[in-house]
């Protein structure tokens, strides 16, 4: 996902996790990946970002996104994170 590592300095995000893709084929042959990953920054950085994976129909489709609050307990600084997933569907060729 280039488009994560090109804008993270623009917007001024950080990745924090990005997992191995999850692939699979689904009974009408079409093959299905799944991309999911952490992102943490500002709430509207991170809305930009989004919004531009969103409309990047060769990405894929954002499926899911969970924003969520997590406290550094040494530093009682709170950082907002987001959960995203992408699905991405293509026909299957044989």
């Amino acid at each position: 996902m280039s488009i994560l590592n090109n804008s993270s300095d623009s917007l001024n995000y950080q990745i924090i996790a990005f997992k191995a893709p999850h692939e699979y084929i689904t009974d009408a042959n079409e093959n299905v990946t799944s991309y999911n990953f952490k992102l943490e920054g500002s709430y509207k950085d991170l809305e930009k970002i989004l919004f531009s994976i969103e409309n990047n129909y060769s990405l894929g489709r954002l499926v899911h996104t969970n924003f969520y609050l997590e406290t550094d307990y040494r530093t009682t600084i709170k950082k907002l994170h987001v959960n995203a997933i992408i699905r991405h569907i293509k026909e299957k060729s044989d």
